[in-house]
């Protein structure tokens, strides 16, 4: 039996720090603070590869997770 990808977001983690990763746009984004890693996605595939993801800058995680959050209410 297949889950819908709704399902599977809950259960992602970031390899890095196991915090829980949030679907942004073209991208999975970890929530934890101290570690900030964005994982792309490609082709509708999360690249769960800690040397393929972006750390960012402490502003552009807050506002990627405000605009998520924003978006989902």
């Amino acid at each position: 039996m297949a889950q819908d990808s709704e399902s599977l977001d809950k259960l992602w983690r970031c390899p890095q720090c196991r915090g829980k990763l949030r679907r942004i746009t073209d991208a999975l984004l970890c929530s934890e603070s101290s570690c900030r890693l964005s994982y792309p996605v490609v082709d509708s595939i999360p690249v769960m590869l800690i040397d393929q993801a972006s750390e960012l800058s402490s502003d552009d995680w807050q506002a990627a997770l405000g605009a998520h959050d924003a978006a989902g209410s």
